[in-house]
């Protein structure tokens, strides 16, 4: 009896979220990320020990690249969701009648 609840749960999960159109936005998160923040936290450790400014140069281009970063992962996730709601898998419930 838990394997079809299990089973229908997971079927709403994916009718809510498909995969062809989730998995795709992760993946470009996690590209922004790695290549935004973590290059500018690399590029700031170098030019602190070029400089000798530690840690000012890696502090300043991380916040620089969360900055960047944070529009672009929203503007992101609002096309996902506009996608979902023109999928729309699940059927509207009916409106209760009237009060006479």
């Amino acid at each position: 009896m838990e394997n079809t609840e299990k089973g229908a749960q997971a079927k709403t999960f994916l009718q809510l979220f498909p995969l062809h159109i989730i998995g795709p936005m992760f993946v470009q998160i996690a590209l922004i990320v790695g290549v935004l923040v973590v290059g500018a936290v690399y590029l700031g450790k170098f030019l602190d020990t070029q400089f000798n400014s530690r840690p000012w140069l890696t502090l300043a281009l991380f916040l620089i690249a969360t900055l960047i970063a944070l529009p672009i992962i929203y503007r992101l996730g609002t096309r996902t969701i506009t996608k979902l709601n023109e999928l729309d898998p699940l059927p509207k419930k009916a409106e209760p009648p009237a009060p006479v």
